[in-house]
């Protein structure tokens, strides 16, 4: 894998998480691959632009956020990759008003379609603090 490879998947993943915290759902799926998908804890996998919609939809009616990202590692070849990410941050809670501090692991895969890095795949679930 090239460094440039490198330098573009972790540019997509920091575009990411600028976009989700924006709260810019069209902008946040043209980031992602046509079959990408979200696995949510506690949701059904979402899959496909239609229902990452919906997610999307779903996580900003109750809360807004702002994560920032660690990337851990990036292992990738000519037109997959993996990340391993951490995302801190915190979620304001919109009938209340109460803003929760989040410390996120994340895996991302991503796949190389017409020469451009998309998301294809991302799970993520809350750290253990301490």
């Amino acid at each position: 894998m090239s460094s440039d490879s490198t330098a573009l998947i972790g540019a997509l993943i920091e575009k990411y998480h600028d976009r989700f915290s924006a709260g810019d759902i069209e902008s946040v799926l043209n980031l992602w691959d046509d079959e990408g998908s979200v696995f949510e804890p506690g949701n059904a996998t979402a899959k496909g632009k239609a229902q990452l919609r919906a997610a999307y939809k779903r996580g900003y009616a109750g809360a807004e956020y702002y994560f920032a990202s660690k990337i851990e590692e990036i292992v990738a070849s000519d037109e997959l990759g993996s990340v391993l990410a951490t995302a801190t941050g915190r979620v304001t809670v919109k009938a209340t008003g109460d803003v929760v501090p989040v410390t996120a692991r994340q895996i991302f895969t991503v796949r190389r379609t017409t020469g451009e890095w998309r998301l294809l795949h991302y799970m993520f679930q809350e750290a253990p603090s301490g």
